[in-house]
């Protein structure tokens, strides 16, 4: 039976899956409605969060619950008229956020859970200057540390301050106008704004905040229209002491390619960097998780897992998730041998570096014996077309880029047909045995580089 258990192990592997921010943007406020022998229903607080999951998230989605149940599940999504105001931080269309006026924080204050609090951040060795210089700024939005730049890798807790930060404002100051956007959220508002002559509207939903957090701002690399605009936004903001936190998983210098105008803007403030938890963190993080569920973690498990998964924060969660969820449906305890059961097969632990879209390019194109060149030019043969698609599915796969970074990458391509390549393949997967061994090897490959 499809269950509440069945969503929560799915929503674990999911988030090792995505970036923090596309996780915390539309899928972390989703929550079970009911189940069935073979159908899960799904609540999510308004039709754009539908929307915008259906079309970009739909293949990872049912993939995450048919590993999970064992068998092909049919997930419908829904609007659950409780969660509205759920994805507030989400940064919708210029219009939607245009219309909220009365309280501008008023939305993100009922969004932002505990878990997303600096009470529930745990500090440690490698985080303790970013914690620290994100309270300062929520304490005193845009006296110190303006602008802040924490980066670090994947799912080290880069998002949780950015939401932290517009907790404690949001309590502590309800009428401040805070704004979370992730840059890919700001990138497809500039172009929808451009498209339909909205451009004074997108200044002044980005400009008249108090608080600016942009997520995830090393995306915004090679793309002109979104750096000239957020240059000016930035000069905006700042020349009326207004705060702004910028995030991103590597420094403003190592953001390429990234004009030097940006570059000493994102720099002149206060630069932090987060670290990997060291393993006594590890633990600290698994037993507040597990706590704030409700769940008694025994230390010998918190103990087996801080040391076999050691990359990052999201990492642990997901992994936790995935343990919770499987001693519940399997009737079992939470002791050491559950945890290796459920985590068994799973690629935790170990160094993990990023993959870079040339890697994929390049490993596409040597296994099926074409030139790069042919795949990001404009040549529609089934002998290029198909293995642009395999590219497109597997830059997606194994690595965080967005869909506009890929498309770039793919001989300037929009990121609808990006998307389109890679539903077509991942559809394919189960029935093509032949696809599937070819992804296989090439993934092999790529990964066999790093």
């Amino acid at each position: 039976m499809i269950d509440r258990s069945t969503w929560d192990a799915a929503l674990g592997a999911l988030e090792v899956q995505m970036s923090s921010g596309q996780f915390a943007a539309w899928l972390k406020d989703s929550h079970f409605v009911e189940g069935g022998p073979s159908r899960l229903v799904v609540g999510v607080p308004n039709a754009f969060a539908r929307e915008t999951i259906e079309r970009n998230y739909r293949p990872i989605v049912d993939d995450a619950v048919c590993d999970i149940a064992g068998r092909k599940v049919a997930v419908t999504f829904i609007i659950d008229g409780q969660l509205a105001g759920k994805l507030s931080a989400a940064s919708p269309s210029v219009g939607q956020r245009g219309a909220r006026k009365a309280d501008p924080s008023a939305g993100l204050k009922a969004t932002l859970a505990s878990r997303f609090s600096f009470d529930s951040y745990v500090v440690g060795r490698g985080n303790q200057l970013a914690h620290a210089a994100a309270k300062r700024v929520s304490e005193s939005p845009g006296k110190t540390y303006n602008p802040l730049f924490i980066y670090g890798g994947v799912g080290l807790g880069k998002t949780h301050l950015l939401r932290a930060i517009a907790d404690a404002i949001a309590e502590s100051s309800p009428g401040t106008n805070v704004l979370y956007a992730t840059s890919e959220d700001f990138t497809n508002d500039l172009v929808s704004a451009i498209r339909g002559g909205r451009t004074a509207q997108l200044r002044t939903k980005y400009r008249s905040a108090d608080v600016l957090l942009l997520d995830d701002v090393q995306f915004v690399a090679g793309r002109e229209s979104t750096q000239e605009e957020l240059f000016h936004t930035f000069d905006s903001l700042h020349s009326q002491g207004k705060q702004i936190v910028f995030t991103s998983d590597r420094t403003p210098h190592e953001i390429q390619p990234l004009s030097d105008r940006l570059i000493t803007r994102f720099a002149c403030g206060l630069v932090a960097d987060v670290q990997p938890p060291d393993v006594e963190t590890r633990m600290a993080v698994l037993r507040t998780r597990a706590k704030a569920g409700g769940v008694s973690l025994p230390d010998a498990v918190a103990e087996y897992m801080a040391t076999k998964i050691t990359r990052n924060i999201r990492d642990l969660e997901g992994a936790l998730t995935r343990v919770i969820a499987f001693a519940d449906l399997n009737g079992g305890k939470l002791e050491v041998e559950m945890a290796k059961a459920a985590l068994n097969g799973l690629a935790y632990g170990g160094a993990r570096r990023i993959v870079a879209l040339e890697d994929v390019l390049e490993g596409v194109a040597e296994h099926y014996r074409v030139e790069a060149s042919a795949l990001v030019g404009r040549s529609r043969r089934r002998d290029v077309s198909h293995p642009r698609q395999v590219a497109m599915y597997l830059m997606r796969v194994l690595t965080s880029y967005s869909l506009p970074a890929i498309g770039a990458t793919l001989g300037g391509r929009d990121h609808s047909t990006i998307l389109h390549g890679y539903q077509k393949v991942a559809g394919r997967l189960d029935a093509d045995a032949d696809l599937a061994g070819d992804i296989d090897s090439i993934r092999a490959a790529v990964l066999g580089r790093q």
